[in-house]
């Protein structure tokens, strides 16, 4: 998920693949693509997914507002958490369908990221250091 908690961790998975000699795709936010990059990585865009910027969420879901209170809390759950997850399964399966794709080590809250791994039958990794690269071994 493009969420600076969430990249962080991630970014520092994907930088130790790569040095270890992995292909890693990084998914995730255009806001991140350059920390992911620097890393070593691959970048793969939110397409079908909806991407948006994390310190202004409300600017892309409304009706998140300012995420305080359960309203604000439930509309993040609906509309960001939930509401991309089928682009993200969408932007990961076309990739797929492209370059092959060996593991998926994904962010425990990119649904959609795991719906797409199981549908492709690859082993999928949810880590609580958050963010989601995809590799393939070398």
């Amino acid at each position: 998920m493009p969420f600076a908690g969430h990249v962080g961790p991630m970014t520092a998975v994907a930088g130790e693949l790569a040095a270890r000699g992995h292909d890693v795709l990084a998914y995730t936010g255009a806001k991140y693509e350059q920390r992911f990059r620097a890393a070593g990585a691959r970048w793969l865009p939110w397409q079908q997914a909806t991407d948006y910027d994390d310190s202004d969420l409300a600017a892309t879901f409304p009706p998140v507002g300012d995420g305080k209170g359960l309203r604000g809390g439930m509309a993040n759950v609906e509309h960001v958490l939930l509401g991309t997850g089928a682009g993200q399964a969408a932007d990961l399966l076309a990739e797929a369908s492209r370059t092959a794709v060996d593991l998926l080590v994904t962010d425990h809250l990119a649904f959609g990221a795991a719906l797409a791994g199981e549908t492709l039958g690859l082993p999928v990794r949810r880590r609580r250091p958050r963010g989601h690269c995809c590799c393939r071994g070398r």
